[in-house]
């Protein structure tokens, strides 16, 4: 069996993920990441692939915004016991998308963009 993660990334600027990947696997010796630049094919991907430990979402992608794929997200898996915590990235974070995330079950951090290595410790630790 093994210890991989598996991390989804869901922004639709292809540089953002691509620096997003580098960071995840320079952090992680065994980690899978899947990069997908729009939620649909997110919900997709879910439906029809194993469950990923985490999802990196980004908050701003047309046509959809990251709120919209966590309501769709949260209303298919809510009482899924096989679900990913979400962490909402974005590159402005206002007081009402704090308000809103706590709104969500699965929503377990926000954060700036860039990732940084050192939000990896505290988005595990808060998705547990």
């Amino acid at each position: 069996m093994s210890n991989q993660k598996k991390i989804l990334l869901i922004d639709d600027h292809h540089p953002t993920n691509f620096y997003h990947r580098i960071i995840l696997e320079e952090a992680f010796n065994n980690v899978e990441v899947i990069t997908l630049s729009n939620p649909d094919d997110a919900m997709l991907y879910i439906a029809e692939h194993p469950m990923p430990d985490m999802i990196f979402c980004d908050l701003k992608m047309p046509p959809f915004s990251g709120w919209e794929f966590v309501d769709a997200y949260e209303e298919i898996y809510r009482y899924s016991i096989l679900k990913a915590p979400v962490m909402i990235l974005s590159d402005n974070i206002n007081d009402e998308d704090y308000t809103k995330a706590k709104e969500y079950q699965c929503v377990k951090g926000l954060y700036p963009k860039p990732l940084k290595i050192e939000y990896l410790s505290q988005c595990f630790a808060k998705a547990v």
